[in-house]
């Protein structure tokens, strides 16, 4: 079958043709990285041709789109366009902006020495959208940190970043990507339903494996508890952002004793990896840790209330329920977020223009930057 053959640097990419008469057009996307040269050639069941050079002014990562035709007469020719590297916009929770292409990333606006107010907010989305327009942002997402707990605050760092023009707005979250991080550095070869805890100061994560992942099952604060909760659980992975010495590392193996530990540490920016593997709809290699909701919604009218727990539920999330609400005026939901100590946000509130008996089905619906969207229709 003919193919073409596309060479850079030291390595060499072959595709096969399209296996129609001619004429024909192929288009292949390749990552050439930082090559000064592609060539490009065709080769038929009889000989292969060199069909262009194709020579670049700078030395960088790139990646290029190739072009090959072949017209009635049997004619090669090709062509190569570079292509705009994908570009991930971040807020962080301190108003700094940093935008992450695969292999570099920049500072945009820098982050406040004090708690960034709702105007530095807004300016750090104004300056994301002056570096990279929305139109040419891969993904956008709110890095909230240590304000991970606070549903207004989180809620105020989307609206900035949409208020500046982005749209489809994501979450980085905190566990996920630690947790997610630390299975994939151990390489574990764990069977379906095996529970493995991944322990970090001030607790241990307890996760499940799956068919595509590991779920998440809790976070158990006190380790003597561990073992009665999970008594079937394999092994124990350690997560530390430094090098752990042996002094610290034969008193964690007597922590958990008498479970096998691994240790993982991570790179500061392992967030890079893990965005760019969201992006690309990945599960990182098998390791990708499904959150739960953490969270129950309390649904209040006429001084009644109708809870529903979720806290132990999967992301993304949705539940419908019908309620007889009588004559009030108003329906108001509340979400309770876990090891939030704040108390309950109010998240929506429904007014009625008129005082009679209803019918209502409400909804609520939440992924992993605990958003609720929430939805009445009268019956």
């Amino acid at each position: 079958m003919p193919s073409v053959l596309i060479n850079f640097g030291e390595e060499r990419k072959v595709y096969d043709a399209p296996d129609t008469p001619v004429p024909w057009q192929n288009v292949v996307e390749v990552a050439v990285g930082q090559a000064p040269t592609v060539d490009v050639y065709f080769k038929s069941a009889t000989q292969e041709v060199h069909v262009k050079t194709f020579k670049f002014k700078t030395q960088k990562e790139r990646r290029v789109a190739v072009t090959i035709a072949v017209d009635a007469d049997n004619t090669v020719t090709t062509k190569l366009v570079t292509l705009n590297d994908p570009v991930i916009v971040t807020l962080y929770h301190n108003g700094l902006v940093m935008t992450y292409t695969r292999t570099s990333k920049r500072e945009v606006f820098p982050m406040s020495l004090s708690d960034a107010t709702e105007q530095y907010l807004d300016a750090a989305a104004a300056a994301a959208a002056l570096a990279v327009p929305p139109s040419q942002a891969s993904a956008v997402y709110i890095i909230p940190f240590m304000a991970c707990l606070q549903y207004n605050y989180r809620k105020r760092m989307v609206q900035a970043l949409e208020s500046a023009g982005y749209t489809n707005v994501g979450y980085i979250e905190q566990v996920t990507p630690m947790v997610s991080t630390a299975l994939k550095l151990a390489k574990l070869t764990n069977q379906v339903g095996d529970y493995v805890g991944v322990g970090e100061i001030g607790g241990v994560h307890v996760v499940r494996k799956t068919d595509q992942g590991y779920d998440y099952v809790q976070d158990v604060l006190h380790f003597p508890h561990l073992r009665s909760l999970f008594p079937t659980i394999k092994e124990i992975i350690e997560i530390s952002v430094v090098v752990i010495d042996d002094n610290l590392r034969k008193i964690l193996e007597r922590r958990y004793h008498p479970l096998p530990v691994k240790f993982a540490t991570l790179d500061v920016d392992y967030l890079i990896p893990y965005m760019w593997n969201k992006h690309d709809g990945g599960n990182m290699d098998g390791y990708l840790v499904t959150m739960t909701v953490q969270c129950k919604f309390r649904i209040n009218y006429n001084g009644k209330n109708t809870v529903l727990d979720a806290r132990a539920e999967m992301l993304p999330w949705q539940k419908t329920v019908e309620l007889n609400i009588g004559d009030a005026m108003t329906l108001d939901v509340f979400m309770d977020q876990i090891h939030n100590f704040g108390g309950e946000d109010h998240v929506k509130q429904f007014k009625f223009t008129s005082k009679k008996s209803r019918k209502v089905s409400v909804s609520i619906a939440i992924d992993d930057a605990r958003l609720p969207e929430v939805k009445l229709t009268t019956l």
